[in-house]
């Protein structure tokens, strides 16, 4: 069963929201905002979400998932650790490039909302509801990957959540413009590509996440 995420704007002075665009992201209590190396930015809060009950992922529900990105460094990973079907090198994420930030925290991992806000997106509560099949959702978890190509797979992982092709992601009104987007008034993830995020039942690390891109 697809669980499909409906945004809906936070007010001003709302609580956090485990599952959002932008806001206070969970984090353990001793984790750092994740900071682009390159730019020396703190990284964009693009999305985060609680794994609901009933998805039939692999994934524990209550488990926590965050994706940061650079707000100036808007490039990709290829991901290709290993040929589609083969398993994947221990700790392939150590190979990817640093401008990106991918986590999964178990639901026996206590987080805590960061004091901060992310300083770039609209903040939006993400709710999610099971719908067998819906028209055109922009994130959903579980079900079946809808492929641009060729389904991708390696042993192991199994599916997660999709982030459809060419999501705009609104900007606050006082954050920079994102380089090399296709708006100014929005960012977007992985140059707008489709993403597919992939996980263990039990993650070896919490960077253990499997990422593949199609347009």
């Amino acid at each position: 069963m697809r669980y499909v995420a409906r945004p809906t704007p936070l007010d001003p002075g709302s609580a956090p929201s485990r599952s959002s665009i932008g806001g206070h992201p969970f984090l353990p209590a001793d984790a750092p905002w994740p900071v682009c190396p390159e730019s020396g930015k703190p990284m964009v809060l693009f999305f985060q979400l609680d794994v609901p009950e009933g998805t039939g992922v692999a994934v524990r529900p209550g488990s926590h998932l965050l994706v940061f990105m650079s707000p100036a460094v808007n490039e990709i990973d290829t991901f290709e650790r290993a040929k589609n079907g083969a398993p994947l090198p221990d700790g392939f994420w150590r190979a990817r490039l640093p401008h990106f930030k991918v986590m999964l925290f178990g639901p026996e991992v206590e987080l805590v909302a960061h004091p901060d806000e992310d300083a770039y997106l609209v903040p939006q509560r993400l709710d999610f509801a099971p719908e067998a099949e819906p028209d055109d959702p922009f994130l959903f978890i579980g079900g079946e990957p809808r492929w641009y190509q060729d389904a991708e797979a390696h042993p192991g992982f199994g599916f997660l959540c999709q982030l459809s092709e060419n999501y705009p992601f609104a900007r606050k009104a006082e954050a920079p413009v994102q380089p090399d987007t296709f708006s100014k008034k929005a960012y977007c993830l992985f140059l707008g590509n489709a993403a597919y995020f992939f996980a263990r039942e039990a993650p070896r690390d919490p960077e253990d996440v499997w990422i593949a891109l199609q347009n």
